[in-house]
């Protein structure tokens, strides 16, 4: 995850997200949140949840 958004980034892209933990990583980390497809976000992880 750590060297996808810049390379999206730069193409102007975004991804859907299927995995929990870059999930969790970009909730934590919301720079990363515009690489995320608005559309179809996948996975997203939710803070205070249980």
């Amino acid at each position: 995850m750590l060297r996808l958004p810049g390379h999206v980034t730069r193409q102007r892209g975004s991804v859907t997200n299927l995995c929990p933990v870059d999930a969790a990583f970009v909730d934590e980390n919301p720079g990363y949140a515009d690489v995320i497809d608005a559309k179809r976000p996948g996975v997203v992880a939710r803070r205070g949840a249980s």
